[in-house]
């Protein structure tokens, strides 16, 4: 998508000028509005991260390919995950800040709703 916007972004600034280049830009557009809407719905039907933030955690060690031993090192030992994904232990600030990272999500995608 950041491609797509970028190259209507040049379309834009050197076709400023000919009605006919402005009538295709326009075009398209509206092809990346349609393309970036399609791109969201599909996102929110496969990959839908949930307002639990240790199946949040669950759901993007399994898109990644992740097990527990993996992320040892953002929770100072294997044991320490396996009782955060069993409900044992909640996740605590530095957990959430390491997992943001390694991730390259929000950190609130690890903090429960209200």
């Amino acid at each position: 998508m950041e491609k797509l916007s970028l190259i209507l972004v040049r379309a834009r600034k050197a076709g400023e000028k000919d009605r006919l280049t402005r009538q295709a830009i326009a075009g398209l557009a509206q092809y990346v509005k349609l393309i970036a809407e399609l791109v969201e719905h599909y996102e929110k039907e496969q990959y839908s991260i949930t307002d639990d933030p240790i199946g949040t955690l669950k759901f993007l060690m399994e898109q990644h390919g992740l097990s527990q031993t993996d992320l040892a090192k953002e929770f100072g030992g294997q044991p320490v995950v396996s009782d955060v994904l069993a409900g044992r232990r909640p996740l605590n600030k530095n957990h959430i800040l390491k997992l943001a990272a390694r991730f390259h999500v929000s950190p609130a995608a690890f903090l429960p709703t209200a």
